[in-house]
């Protein structure tokens, strides 16, 4: 009981920005619980994608009223991308897991997670010399066609295998794996950058 007391005194301190992030963080791991319900049916397919667009959708929010209530915070900051990892990486991770054969599903997956932690390493690093690497406009399109590609993956996940189903699977996947290596190269660019502007 003093645990539960003490997280909701700490709730109640939460800025409304910041709450709006937790619950998008808790929300984060649903669809992938969905996807790996056994056994994985057309209840469990819509259920993970209501949650999934759920999710993405309210990712506007917490940044729009952290900004409106002059509410932002460094929890905000560190919480709001964490919650677009979990997201995007467990319901990967939860794809590859069923099984279903769907093309290169691995390859995104894989492609995804390095991307992922590379960069977190490198921010980190980057942070620590005191040279910050903003966000770009690669970083939201990588993940606006990462969240349509997963979106429509598990969508026609269920649909009998032909050459269209093959053929959308095929496209979107491919459109994740090249708009998350280009989101890759233009953040090393970046990042260069911001090392060589701050020895000037």
């Amino acid at each position: 009981m003093k645990t539960i007391y003490k997280f909701w005194l700490y709730w109640l301190r939460l800025t409304f920005a910041n709450k709006i992030t937790i619950s998008r963080l808790a929300l984060s791991w649903i669809p992938a619980l969905f996807i790996l319900n056994i056994p994985f049916n057309d209840n469990s397919r819509w259920g993970a994608v209501v949650f999934f667009l759920l999710v993405v959708m309210t990712d506007f929010l917490d940044g729009y009223y952290a900004r409106l209530m002059n509410q932002v915070t460094d929890l905000g900051k560190i919480l709001d991308p964490l919650v677009d990892k979990v997201l995007i990486i467990t319901t990967l991770l939860a794809l590859c897991r069923i099984d279903h054969q769907v093309p290169h599903l691995l390859d995104f997956t894989a492609v995804v997670i390095v991307r992922e932690v590379w960069v977190s390493i490198q921010r980190y690093m980057s942070k620590k010399r005191g040279v910050i690497v903003a966000s770009s406009w690669a970083g939201k399109a990588k993940m606006a066609i990462q969240c349509v590609a997963i979106a429509v993956i598990i969508i026609v996940i269920l649909v009998p295998p032909s050459g269209i189903v093959n053929a959308v699977i095929i496209g979107v996947i491919n459109a994740g794996i090249w708009v998350t290596m280009m989101s890759w190269v233009v953040y090393e660019a970046d990042g260069l950058i911001a090392e060589a502007t701050k020895k000037e």
